[in-house]
């Protein structure tokens, strides 16, 4: 839950939804770093782009120029899951919680840390703020 709702905060970012946050998550895989902020997932030479929200914590995403579709899945308290597949050809990289930071914020989630109370108050911010304009995104900030 809360990888969920710090994955929403940083996809948030940079949006109207959050326009005074400039905060990225940064996930340290063995398949190198993933950033995610303003509606992005980077990913070594892919930047995909959120697509769609299938359910709670799990989004299709797309990088048109490079012909790759992916699937993130935040649901998992353990970390970030992003299924790439590029020209048929399928790849899992796995982010642990305790190697996710917040860039801008005092939180880590090494060792399983809970945020901040300053962390939790933005994403409830965010979501209540702007829940008329969040259908798509309402179900990771809960």
């Amino acid at each position: 839950m809360i990888i969920t709702a710090l994955f929403a905060l940083a996809l948030l970012a940079g949006t109207s939804y959050g326009q005074n946050s400039n905060q990225a998550m940064f996930c340290t895989t063995q398949d190198g770093i993933v950033k995610i902020q303003n509606n992005t997932v980077e990913l070594r030479d892919y930047t995909l782009t959120a697509e769609r929200v299938e359910r709670d914590g799990v989004i299709h995403l797309i990088d048109a120029n490079a012909g790759v579709t992916a699937v993130l899945d935040a649901r998992d308290p353990q970390g970030l899951y992003l299924a790439v597949n590029e020209s048929g050809i399928a790849m899992q990289v796995v982010a642990p919680s305790r190697d996710i930071n917040v860039e801008g914020s005092t939180h880590t989630t090494s060792g399983g840390a809970a945020p901040s109370g300053a962390d939790i108050n933005i994403i409830r911010e965010i979501h209540t703020s702007h829940s008329a304009d969040m259908d798509n995104y309402s179900a990771l900030a809960r």
